[in-house]
This record gives C-alpha cells, sequence and structure tokens, in this order.
C-alpha cells in the first residue's frame, strides 16, 4: 500500500512539472527592432507566446517612419484587439529610392537642357541624387486596428491615415488626401459593409455576403486630369453580372462589357486586396499608404486565403 501511495505521488508530481507554465518576459532586440512580450517554455523548450506584444521598428525604405504594434497573444495565437500605428519621428519624410529610379533621375538631369524644367526643380532632383531619398510627407500617421481570435481575423477592422506634404518637388504644408477604410471580418473572410474612402470623388463602396463572397452592388469613384469618374458593378455571390463605367463629367458611358479590365476593377481589387494580400516579398516594394502591417510580423497569424474574379 505505501509502495502505491509512492508510485501515485511520483506519478503526480511528474505530471504537474510537466504541466509547468511559468511565465517569462523578453524585452531587447527583436526582428530589426525591439520588443517586449510574455511566453512560457513547453515541453521541448518551445517559446509559447503568451500574453501582451509590443513590438517597435522603422518602416523598410523610409526614413524617419516609426511602427509600433500592440497586441496579445493566447498560446501562440494573436488573440483580442490588435492596432498597429505609423507615425513620422523627423520632418520631412523621405524614401530611399531604387537603383532604377536613380537612373531615370540622373537621366532627367542629363536632358534638363532639352525640358522645361525650372531651375527649382532641376535642383530638387540633384538632390533627390545625391541623398539617395525622396522626400514624400512633412507628416504622417496612420492607424490600423482590429480584433483576431485564434489567430483569425474576427470582427470590425479601420485603417485610417493622414499626411501633409503637397506636391513635389517642393513639400508644403498641404493636407494630402487621407484613407479611411473599415470592414468586418468572420473566420479570415470578408463579410459585411466594406469601404475604402480618401473623400466623395474617391471611394470604394460595397459589401460580401456571410460566405465572403462579393456581392451586391459595388460604386467605385475616382477623379483624373480634372474629370470625375464611376463604375457601378453588380455581383450576385461572387459573379460579376452587370458593369457600367461612365465619365461623370460629360455623362459620357465608357464601358459596359464585363468581360474586360477597366480603370474600375483595377481600383477595386486595390482598395480589397489590401487587406488581405501577404505577400512579403512584394511588400516592402509598396508605397507605405498600401502596406498591411499586421501580416509583416508573421508570428500568431493564420493568414487568409482568398480567391476573387473582379
Amino acid at each position: 500500500m505505501k509502495n502505491l501511495l509512492l508510485i501515485t505521488i511520483i506519478l503526480c508530481s511528474h505530471w504537474v512539472f510537466g504541466q509547468d507554465k511559468t511565465t517569462h518576459s523578453f524585452s531587447g532586440n527583436f526582428e530589426g527592432g525591439t520588443a517586449t512580450y510574455s511566453y512560457y517554455e513547453d515541453d521541448n523548450y518551445e517559446r509559447i507566446y503568451n500574453g501582451k506584444f509590443a513590438y517597435s521598428t522603422s518602416a523598410e525604405k523610409y526614413e524617419g517612419l516609426k511602427i509600433n504594434t500592440n497586441g496579445s497573444f493566447s498560446e501562440n495565437l494573436r488573440e483580442g484587439k490588435w492596432v498597429f500605428s505609423i507615425k513620422n519621428i523627423k520632418s520631412p519624410v523621405s524614401r530611399i529610392i531604387s537603383s532604377k529610379e536613380k537612373a531615370v533621375f540622373q537621366y532627367m538631369l542629363s536632358m534638363s537642357s532639352y525640358t522645361d524644367l525650372t531651375q527649382k526643380e532641376i535642383q530638387a532632383i540633384q538632390k533627390v541624387v545625391s541623398s539617395g531619398s525622396l522626400a514624400e510627407f512633412q507628416t504622417y500617421s496612420s492607424t490600423l486596428s482590429g480584433n483576431y481570435i485564434a489567430g483569425k481575423l474576427n470582427g470590425d477592422w479601420t485603417f485610417n491615415e493622414i499626411s501633409t506634404g503637397g506636391k513635389e518637388p517642393e513639400l508644403t504644408n498641404e493636407k494630402n488626401l487621407p484613407i479611411n477604410s473599415s470592414v468586418s471580418f468572420k473566420d479570415n473572410h470578408l463579410i459585411g459593409n466594406f469601404t475604402y474612402k480618401r473623400d466623395e470623388k474617391n471611394y470604394v463602396s460595397g459589401q460580401f455576403n456571410n460566405n465572403g463572397a462579393i456581392n451586391g452592388t459595388w460604386t467605385i469613384k475616382w477623379s483624373s486630369k480634372g474629370n470625375e469618374f464611376e463604375n457601378i458593378s453588380e455581383y450576385q455571390n461572387g459573379l460579376l453580372i452587370k458593369l457600367l463605367e461612365r465619365n461623370i463629367s460629360t455623362g459620357e458611358i465608357l464601358f459596359r462589357d464585363i468581360q474586360n479590365e477597366y480603370n474600375g476593377k483595377a481600383k477595386m481589387a486595390e482598395a480589397i486586396l489590401f487587406w488581405l494580400k501577404n505577400d512579403e516579398i512584394e511588400f516592402i516594394q509598396l508605397p507605405i499608404s498600401k502596406r498591411n502591417y499586421m501580416y509583416k510580423l508573421e508570428k500568431g497569424i493564420i493568414k487568409p486565403d482568398f480567391e476573387y474574379n473582379f
């Protein structure tokens, strides 16, 4: 009897210590920035993120933009509300140009005597070539926030961006068009109403059904070269059944053929894919306004699969 009791105690002790989830904290260098988070180690000494998570780093290929990420993990998966915020820490904010862009600017300088470039524009281009960067904003701020359940997108998500800078080559304090987008997810699928808006003349508005398919009437508006345009598309369970694209300024009907690619379709796809596309290689090639930082860190997220015929 005593031996049986002893064996029971040993087995129970082994089970208790084998299930030990002592919480540890990390604070230090992390993925090109710094992070603070809680975790425990499993029986295989694997680190399991569990608890609050905060991460700060700089935006790739930009000078002067700081990214802050705050959220929580539950058993290695993102859980609850997460916030991804970007803000300028110096002014102006510059984008580091590629070798191809630099070659284009150098060519523009070599041909300047044959063009109508002003002396101020020539000096601005010379500055870009010598510094290797292009000033894009005086100020910049954006916030992306929403909810996860067990690593999947669930509930309401919003993205808001405001910036100043005006037009190149000389930055001003003029406000740029803002971006305001709101969507809903269920189990990693877009559902319900969708909006991606810059102003009353530039927006995408529509809806998804409960299965994540594009549905109902979608309206896309944009302006270009002094004219305003509109695309109205009707979908039924993901299938495009009617389309009209027109010049609002003149009233001219431009297209009705649903088989062809038009400007409205491209703008609709761009707005939707902002929320879904997660190709890391392409990510850093995008301008800051088109980067969705929920996908920059792969930890704890189950990336959504998507297949849309726009």
